[in-house]
């Protein structure tokens, strides 16, 4: 399958990547490049930032976005690229400390102290 990462640069996102090759799909990262990353050969890396355009014009079989913040993110990332599957890889660090558990899509988004600078969100995320 030709598959796009959208962010992919820390965490859980080069271990997904490796395991992707491994079972032989074909990789194309976009992400804005900030952090880096020795992907592993034949991985295609876009560096952009998905608050801009994408500006992609390749068809993917499936499109992972391990970055999204909020609905808006997803839906310009749904509307602007061209894909078969869609997921989206969520965290809980995107959440501020709850009061009380589960978190849910509507769960406060901000900052949590147990994932130290990770989780600051900024409008250029």
């Amino acid at each position: 399958m030709e598959i796009l990462v959208i962010g992919g640069s820390r965490f859980v996102g080069p271990l997904l990547i490796e395991e992707l090759i491994k079972k032989g799909h074909r990789i194309t990262v976009f992400n804005r490049g900030q952090i880096k990353v020795d992907y592993p050969d034949g991985v295609i890396f876009i560096k952009g930032d998905r608050n801009s355009i994408f500006g992609i014009k390749k068809h993917f079989d499936a499109v992972i976005d391990m970055c999204a913040y909020n609905g808006e993110q997803t839906g310009k990332a749904l509307k602007e690229l061209s894909f078969d599957f869609f997921l989206n890889f969520g965290t809980a660090a995107s959440y501020q400390k709850p009061d009380k558990f589960p978190l849910t899509e509507k769960s406060p988004i901000g900052e949590w102290q147990l994932w130290g600078g990770y989780n600051k969100y900024s409008e250029r995320t």
